[in-house]
């Protein structure tokens, strides 16, 4: 989770996609999950990431993150740009370990104003 967040706060895109699982949602379409890793890591600008909790899941392969992010949009301009405000969202995230990997699935959201 930790190295996943550093690579979005890097723009390392190329990490994001290469520790998503094949089972994630946009991954039947590799170019659109490229292009929304990579609009995320250029348009957002993390600031703060807390682990909240992490669980098991059914089996060892299986994991359960639930973490908080703080962040700014990099992409407001004019009026927005001036008052920018960080925002936050907490998400849990789901893991399968696969050749020995722990590989991002998929998460729920819920988002702060």
């Amino acid at each position: 989770m930790r190295s996943r967040y550093s690579a979005y706060v890097k723009g390392n895109w190329r990490y994001v996609l290469d520790t998503t699982h094949p089972e994630n949602p946009l991954a039947n379409d590799p170019q659109s999950l490229k292009d929304d890793i990579q609009a995320t890591c250029d348009s957002l600008g993390f600031e703060k990431l807390k682990i909240l909790s992490v669980e098991a899941g059914k089996d060892e392969n299986e994991g359960y993150v639930t973490f908080q992010a703080w962040f700014k949009n990099q992409g407001q301009m004019g009026q927005r740009a001036q008052g920018w405000h960080t925002q936050t969202f907490v998400e849990r995230s789901r893991f399968l370990k696969e050749g020995g990997r722990w590989l991002y699935v998929d998460g729920e959201q819920e988002w702060k104003r």
